[in-house]
């Protein structure tokens, strides 16, 4: 419909249907490893997933939208966190702007994604690339739901409860020494 409304027609199906298609299954999707694993379609791939995203945030959110099932799905952020690994700065910023992105508008969704992108994501907060590092802790902040209106503290205790020891410590300290500083809308578009 017109509206927006998930019910085969208007921006929400669209959208969902664009989602769907960025992310594909584990292996296919312009995010997997596949015949479109060129790094100038995958770094597209990233930042059309991070619009698409925003733009389902700013609408109504990804429940109004039927986008919590391509979150829930195995390509999509599976797809952003294996482009965030990769060695390009340019790849990893552009897939870290999606997993935050994903993140904003989805956080139940992403939740549930959590261990998929963890990783590549606290190799991205030790990088030596400023860029990298400052997108690595705006993503990291949205994925652990320490800032933004969908705060929930839980997500941090819930991660460090089922992490490794060291990556536990590691996680917390991070999010008191330099999440906790800062500020919720300082990477907003303006």
């Amino acid at each position: 419909s017109a509206d927006g409304s998930a019910d085969g027609g208007g921006a929400g199906a669209l959208l969902a249907e664009f989602a769907a298609a960025l992310g594909g299954s584990a292996e296919g999707g312009v995010l997997g490893g596949g015949a479109e694993s060129n790094p100038a379609v995958q770094c597209a791939g990233c930042e059309a997933a991070g619009r698409v995203f925003r733009a389902a945030r700013l609408i109504r959110g990804c429940a109004g939208l039927q986008l919590e099932a391509v979150v829930h799905g195995p390509g999509l952020l599976a797809g952003l966190a294996q482009v965030a690994g990769h060695h390009s700065p340019d790849l990893k910023v552009a897939a870290l702007q999606g997993i935050k992105e994903v993140a904003r508008a989805c956080p139940n969704a992403a939740r549930a994604k959590l261990p998929q992108v963890m990783t590549p994501l606290l190799d991205a907060v030790k990088d030596t690339n400023g860029k990298v590092k400052m997108n690595a802790e705006r993503c990291l902040l949205h994925v652990l739901e320490l800032g933004g209106p969908s705060r929930r503290p839980a997500t941090l205790e819930e991660f460090a409860s089922s992490a490794d020891v060291a990556t536990a410590r590691f996680v917390k300290d991070y999010a008191q020494r330099v999440l906790s500083r800062l500020k919720e809308d300082s990477d907003e578009e303006k």
